[in-house]
């Protein structure tokens, strides 16, 4: 038999591959970075490659150098490339014409490029020049203009002599990461949060925090000329600079070469102003120099007008810094500005209590007839006064469709650091009334500290199914001088549905999905059983006997068995005396330590499956089982029973296909809302070991 050449050819490169991969350089990043860079930095270090691996002599004489970012060849003056063997010296070439430099420049290495015998390592440096800020709209720079160098290294094999046997070009090697060319100045500037912090007439507070960070490639420091603080806020009534804030302190830490150093500077201001402008002199509060890799944490705090300002006023302080950087840019000032971020606006408000969080752990949002649902709340003072809270009222009303005379005894605890609680209200309402407390001592809440709070809800046993409980909440009471003051309103809490006890979901149908491969014959799924238990009793549900009853008219005689099993395919209980399938049902039993479902807050599921046996016959007949589930949850029975969904077997004439009308009431399983789902199941006809059966697909029924 004759090799034909294009197999042959194929087969010899399948051989040689590894031969030629093992022979290959290895070209890679040395300690990939991002730098930055502003207008006119010189010979910046941007890219590192390494030349590893090399199993034959090469001989790199091509390079071809590509910008994949967005600086063209106008932003940058020149690119200097360095290359050297091992620890030797460098050899260098200078790219002055960039043009074409975002779609690759292609150059020659003076003399001989660089040789590399078997096991020496070589070394390429990349330096960038950037060019004067006239050379590019002010607008741009940022990182919208930035440099991503990619490079491509050609080089040939060679014989002992020199002489070239073949030549290669590398894959691309391409930064990690973009280095951006920013204007000058402060690279880093942002804004420290105030964690919301409320705003009192006659006090002075922080107004505004922020970090200004040199952290560019190049040595050259920032100057500062000017600091102004502006009301950034756009809401229609803010707080007005001279009308109610009165005074501003800056507060600078300077940290540079290794030390650190601080300014304080006073501003009073005499007239309504929308901004402060505050300079910086040679002999006054701070000279405005900030050296190399400085970092600057500028805190500035106002004075508020003891009468005037209007409680609901915002602020919103922004800062912003004239920079010029000495690399040759101290003749381009460009502003820098900081706000406050819209998380940590600030309003002026009246004494009271600044927040209030539900920390309840309540994870089913579901309430069993019967049931105390506890509400844990935190009660927190957070304003600049050096007051306590003393708590003195509440009010509560409930947000849900659950009555008000279904929930009793409502009681109010103090809670103690230790766990221990005092009783501070009993007997407590849920319309919307404010109602007085007790024991002082016990609802004071210190300066700046918080409270714990927890409040018991007895939901009676005849609660209306389905119904629903969101409670709202708030505090009054006095700090200091004032005797109404008012916490905000908890209202936003997740809403809780009121269940029996027992299953909280059971769903019937006929769906196969998950269905163990268990009987084999002519036996079919007449009813599967989902099953969930979600609700904070801790207590798991156990289910015994069961009674399975067909509605239709299939009677014992139609059928030679019925099964039970759960989803892992273990046989619970089998019936071979089938007498009372149609009356009084079949009775499963002895099923305890079978059928338990085990508690959980998040809700868990089990199924089990029901299985009919049919005899062979030609008589059409129906399938209906109803099913009643005999529970016990903790001291409490529960039954409960399901129906459906109903199917036909045997053998007749074709069905057309029908609409069976039927209306279930489902529960979502996350949000918990009740909705009225009408489902149309429809007849269908299926073959089951010689027999055919019809029957409606899905019903549901949910408690």
């Amino acid at each position: 038999m004759r090799w034909r050449t294009p197999v042959f050819v194929s087969l010899l490169l399948v051989l040689l591959l590894p031969f030629l991969v093992m022979g290959a350089p290895k070209f890679a990043l040395e300690a990939p970075r991002s730098v930055t860079l502003n207008p006119k930095d010189a010979r910046i270090l941007v890219q590192e490659i390494s030349v590893t691996e090399v199993k034959e002599p090469i001989r790199i004489k091509e390079l071809t150098v590509k910008n994949n970012g967005t600086a063209s060849a106008s932003e940058l003056v020149d690119i200097q490339v360095r290359y050297r063997k091992e620890s030797g010296d460098w050899n260098s070439i200078t790219l002055e014409n960039l043009t074409g430099i975002n779609s690759g420049i292609t150059f020659t290495l003076p003399g001989h490029g660089l040789t590399l015998n078997p096991e020496e390592s070589g070394h390429f440096q990349f330096r960038v020049s950037a060019a004067d800020p006239e050379m590019v709209p002010v607008s741009k720079y940022g990182r919208s203009v930035s440099l991503k160098l990619g490079t491509m290294l050609h080089y040939v094999y060679q014989e002992r002599d020199g002489e070239a046997v073949d030549s290669v070009s590398s894959d691309w090697v391409v930064d990690s990461d973009p280095d951006g060319i920013v204007r000058a100045g402060f690279e880093e500037f942002y804004s420290l949060s105030l964690e919301g912090r409320s705003l009192l007439p006659g006090t002075t507070s922080t107004i505004g925090r922020y970090v200004f960070r040199d952290v560019d490639a190049n040595r050259a420091g920032v100057e500062v000329d000017e600091i102004v603080v502006e009301n950034k806020s756009v809401k229609e009534d803010v707080l007005v600079f001279g009308e109610d804030i009165s005074q501003l302190q800056l507060r600078l830490r300077i940290e540079e070469d290794g030390e650190v150093s601080e300014k304080t500077v006073t501003e009073l201001i005499a007239a309504p102003t929308s901004e402060v402008s505050i300079s910086t002199t040679e002999d006054g509060w701070w000279d405005g120099r900030c050296s190399n890799d400085c970092r600057l944490e500028l805190e500035i705090a106002g004075k508020l007008e003891s009468n005037g300002p209007t409680p609901g006023l915002e602020l919103k302080t922004g800062v912003t810094l004239v920079t010029r950087e000495d690399n040759g840019m101290d003749g381009y000032p460009f502003n820098q500005e900081a706000v406050v971020p819209d998380a940590s606006a600030q309003k002026l408000v009246e004494l009271g209590m600044e927040k209030i969080k539900d920390i309840s752990e309540w994870e089913s949002g579901v309430i069993n007839q019967g049931e105390t649902y506890k509400q844990r709340l935190i009660l927190s003072d957070d304003d600049p006064d050096a007051q306590d809270f003393i708590v003195k009222s509440i009010k509560l009303q409930n947000q849900g469709s659950l009555r008000s005379s279904q929930v009793k005894d409502v009681s109010l605890y103090r809670v103690h650091s230790k766990g221990e609680m005092t009783e501070l209200g009993s007997d407590l309402g849920i319309s919307g009334s404010w109602q007085s407390l007790n024991s002082r001592r016990a609802g004071r809440i210190p300066d700046d500290g918080r409270g714990v709070f927890e409040i018991h809800y007895r939901v009676v046993s005849d609660a209306e199914e389905g119904a629903t409980f969101n409670p709202l909440v708030q505090f009054r009471g006095s700090e200091g001088a004032s005797n109404r003051v008012l916490s905000p309103e908890l209202k936003d809490t997740d809403e809780l549905t009121i269940y029996p006890r027992g299953a909280e979901r059971v769903e019937v149908n006929r769906n196969y999905g998950g269905s163990p491969s268990v009987p084999s014959g002519n036996a079919i799924l007449a009813q599967r059983l989902d099953i969930m238990d979600r609700d904070e009793n801790k207590l798991n549900l156990h289910t015994n006997p069961i009674v399975i009853q067909n509605m239709g008219d299939a009677t014992s005689s139609d059928f030679t068995k019925l099964e039970l099993y759960d989803s892992r395919g273990n046989k619970l209980a089998e019936r071979t005396d089938l007498s009372g399938l149609s009356s009084a049902g079949i009775t499963l039993d002895n099923l305890d330590g079978k059928t338990i479902i085990t508690d959980n807050q998040a809700g868990n599921w089990r199924s089990f499956f029901i299985y009919l046996t049919p005899r062979s016959y030609y008589n059409q007949k129906s399938v209906n089982l109803r099913t009643t589930l005999y529970q016990t949850e903790g001291t409490r029975d529960i039954v409960r029973t399901v129906k459906g969904p109903s199917f036909a077997i045997g053998r007749g004439e074709t069905v057309s296909e029908s609409r069976a009308e039927r209306t279930v009431t489902t529960r979502e399983e996350e949000g918990e809302e009740l909705g009225e789902i009408e489902i149309t199941p429809r007849v269908g006809i299926a073959i089951v070991g010689g027999v055919i059966v019809l029957g409606i697909i899905l019903s549901s029924q949910v408690f």
